[in-house]
């Protein structure tokens, strides 16, 4: 189950537009209420204000169990690296058409020192 915020309710009420893709989806838990929920993130931006995000937290009203915890986190983290791995497989094998690597230096014609 995921809780879709906005973006000021993620912690970022001066960003304008969509977010980033290279914003990650945060999983936020509090072990004081027991719930968690799904914000975005960018590596640990300061600007994130944790109010904004202990008000999305009781907002998502996910119940954890501690016992559960660990295998929770755990299947999250595996079904994050598989859909990584699908999703980069492609850009790996062909980087070009992603953009990812620049373009061969064109031909030169003449021989002539750089």
């Amino acid at each position: 189950m995921m809780n879709h915020l906005t973006v000021d309710e993620a912690g970022f009420p001066n960003h304008q537009g969509p977010l980033d893709p290279q914003w990650l989806l945060v999983l936020v838990l509090d072990v004081r209420t027991d719930t968690a929920c799904f914000m975005w993130g960018y590596e640990l931006d300061p600007y994130v204000e944790p109010d904004l995000i202990n008000k999305s937290i009781m907002k998502a009203r996910i119940p954890l169990r501690e016992s559960m915890l660990l295998h929770a986190a755990g299947s999250i983290m595996k079904d994050a690296v598989h859909l990584v791995a699908r999703k980069a497989r492609s850009k790996v094998r062909h980087p070009m058409r992603y953009g990812l690597t620049p373009p061969p230096p064109p031909e030169r014609k003449g021989g002539g020192a750089a």
